[in-house]
C-alpha cells in the first residue's frame, strides 16, 4: 500500500485544523488509485454470475388465455359461477370484471382473461390480457 499526502480540512474560526489519521499522511489501495482490486473484483462477481445455475424456463403451455369456447356466456349475468365457469373454459387462474368506463391498466399479461359487461352487469365480450 503507498502513502500519499494529505491536505487538512479546512476549519471554522476558532478550530483548529485536524487532518486525517492524525500524521498528515494516508494509506492509498494501490499505486495506481485502487483500480487493479477494483477491476478484480467486478471481474470475480462476472465469473460468479456466469457460472450461476440457470432458472427452467417457465412452462406457459397450460397458461395460455383462450376466448374460443367463451362465446355461449355473453349475453349473460356476470355471478361468481359465471366467473368461475369461464375462467375454467379458457384455461387462466386469474381475471377481471370491466365495466364501462372504468379504467384499467394497459399491461398484457396472457393468462388472465377479461370479462367485460355493460353497465347492467350483463357480459359483452371477452379478451385475452
Amino acid at each position: 500500500m503507498a502513502l500519499r499526502p494529505v491536505r487538512p480540512r479546512s476549519a471554522r474560526s476558532g478550530r483548529r485544523t485536524v487532518g486525517l489519521r492524525g500524521g498528515q499522511r494516508q494509506a492509498a489501495d494501490d499505486a495506481d488509485g485502487g483500480d487493479g482490486i477494483v477491476k478484480a473484483i467486478a471481474l470475480a462477481a462476472l465469473c460468479l454470475v456466469a457460472c450461476a445455475p440457470q432458472p427452467p424456463l417457465a412452462d406457459t403451455s397450460d397458461k395460455k388465455c383462450t376466448t374460443a369456447r367463451l362465446d355461449t356466456l355473453v349475453g349473460k349475468k356476470l355471478t361468481v359461477d359465471l366467473i368461475h365457469e369461464s375462467m375454467k373454459r379458457a384455461g387462466v387462474k386469474d381475471s377481471r370484471g370491466i365495466r364501462p368506463g372504468q379504467a384499467v391498466t394497459m399491461d398484457y399479461r396472457e393468462d388472465r382473461l377479461n370479462i367485460y359487461t355493460d353497465a347492467d352487469g350483463i357480459i359483452t365480450r371477452f379478451t385475452c390480457g
